[in-house]
């Protein structure tokens, strides 16, 4: 299946090994191999579905953005502050990337930092 391995190390009848799914999957529907009588793995089997980043990227502290969807580890997105907010400094929009883990984060040296408008 795509984005998905395993690793199974001892040989052993009736030992089971779980299938993973690589970084930046997810595991839908997952199967155990076992071993058999003559040290072969049968019956595994997983289904690995490639995370998403949230739509909407909130930092909770006036930090958000827009950003349709994108697959965990392959794009970016442009920051800017929230409505009632005011960039921190003279940097008016940051970058986040979407990490393998399905999360959003700031990009070194472009992060967006901003405070609520007074």
């Amino acid at each position: 299946a795509d984005g998905a391995f395993a690793v199974c190390f001892t040989n052993a009848f009736g030992q089971t090994c779980t299938p993973q799914c690589d970084a930046g999957w997810e595991p839908t529907q997952v199967t155990d191999y076992t071993c058999g009588l003559d040290g072969a793995w049968t019956g595994g089997s997983i289904t690995c579905e490639r995370r998403i980043c949230p739509q909407v990227y909130d930092n909770g502290q006036g930090v958000h953005a827009s950003c349709g969807t994108i697959e965990a580890g392959s794009g970016t997105c442009v920051t800017s502050c929230k409505p009632g907010h005011r960039p921190v400094g003279s940097v008016a929009s940051g970058l986040v990337s979407c990490a393998l883990s399905g999360s959003w984060l700031p990009v070194s040296g472009q992060a967006l930092a901003c405070v609520p408008i007074e």
